[in-house]
């Protein structure tokens, strides 16, 4: 629970703020592992705001480390086969063609339209129309898509299942009738083929379509590889700095930050503090001594950031601020007085000094590209073909 919190304190200056905006909620999406119910209410968190460093001569307070010159791997993700296949096919289970035989088998998808019934009686949301089944992917009721292997297109006929008790109260346990009708059958290719490409793609050949999802994971992984070289920037700076002082200010405004994130969590999960620490085995003896640590650890970098942007003459309003500023437009698609007015003036600026930073490191870095070896089977920059859960009512819970 110790490292899980303080990896919580260092993702707000060195993950959130450095990726944008948009970065910044899938950060917090992510730590969230247990959302409340959809009736919950949550209170937006207080804006919280960073004391102002402009009028504090940081070189007498922070020591910087050789920030320009640094020695950096940027590490690159080759494509793999494997990610190519699993872009084909989840491409394939998602376009399945025409059966001319029209015989549901295992794997087919099925088009139907369905109604079912409880004592002879339809009940509620147990009817559909022009719905795709695929054979095989147990989504419904057990029992039914083994009953539909078989059948044939234009085919109508009775299926009888019984709802597995958990069903839900109304039908948990019972046995039902679906009265079914086969509209089409089709099945999933094993390979792609030009035709098909040509059909449902902007592409024309298998070739042209391999070759854009080789372009397009490539794209993914450098991006990915860009990403990790900023964290691994920013972090080389922070740790290779010495913190003379702290100022009080600075250290509070660390412990709200840090305090906010794990009520945050707690909120999303549904739990009180104690509660969450509790699943984690922390006291709040304990937790009381990660804020202090992790005030401290939030201050640093907050110092270090502010120094290299004060040491390098960055003011707000001149010609480098603003092109962060249109940089962090650009990328969210968002005009900045919509960004500050969702955010915050203070996310925004804090944003921007960050993009500043990483700049001056990067332009001024020796990078060195290392290629990483894969090993057997890992699927890079894309994921494992899945098959779309289905959300009618013969779906077995």
């Amino acid at each position: 629970m110790k490292k899980y919190l303080l990896i919580l304190a260092t993702v707000f200056t060195l993950g959130a703020v450095l990726t944008g905006c948009g970065a910044a909620e899938k950060e917090k999406e992510e730590v969230v592992e247990t959302p409340v119910g959809e009736d919950a209410e949550i209170e937006a968190p207080e804006a919280i705001v960073a004391p102002s460093l402009d009028d504090v001569d940081l070189s007498k307070i922070v020591v910087l480390g050789e920030y320009k010159g640094m020695d950096l791997e940027r590490k690159i993700t080759p494509v793999s086969a494997e990610a190519i296949d699993a872009q084909i096919n989840s491409f394939l289970l998602n376009t399945p063609v025409e059966d001319e035989d029209g015989v549901v088998d295992d794997g087919d998808v099925a088009n139907i339209d369905y109604e079912g019934k409880l004592e002879g009686v339809p009940f509620e949301r147990g009817s559909d129309q022009d719905f795709d089944l695929r054979i095989g992917s147990g989504g419904f009721v057990p029992g039914f898509e083994e009953k539909l292997i078989g059948a044939k297109k234009g085919e109508t006929l009775d299926i009888n299942v019984t709802f597995p008790e958990q069903y839900s109260e109304e039908l948990g346990g019972k046995d039902v009738v679906f009265t079914v009708t086969v509209n089409e059958v089709k099945r999933v290719l094993e390979e792609p083929n030009d035709e098909l490409i040509a059909n449902n793609t902007e592409y024309q050949t298998v070739e042209e379509f391999k070759q854009s999802i080789e372009d397009e994971i490539t794209e993914y992984n450098e991006q990915m590889a860009s990403q990790e070289l900023s964290s691994q920037a920013l972090e080389k700076l922070v740790a290779e700095a010495e913190i003379k002082e702290y100022p009080e200010a600075v250290l509070e405004y660390g412990k709200k930050i840090y305090q906010q994130s794990v009520q945050e969590y707690a909120d999303y999960a549904g739990q009180t503090i104690e509660e969450s620490l509790a699943e984690y085995g922390m006291t709040m003896d304990e937790y009381e001594e990660e804020v202090a640590l992790a005030s401290k650890d939030i201050a640093k970098q907050m110092l270090v950031m502010n120094a290299v942007a004060q040491n390098e003459g960055l003011k707000e309003g001149d010609a480098v601020y603003d092109e962060m500023l249109t940089q962090l437009e650009t990328e969210s698609q968002t005009p900045k007085e919509q960004l500050i007015e969702q955010y915050g003036e203070d996310i925004i600026k804090q944003n921007v000094l960050i993009r500043f930073v990483q700049k001056i490191i990067l332009d001024n870095a020796k990078i060195t590209d290392v290629i990483e070896e894969l090993p057997d089977s890992v699927e890079v920059g894309a994921e494992a073909a899945s098959e779309e859960d289905s959300e009618v009512t013969p779906e077995a819970e």
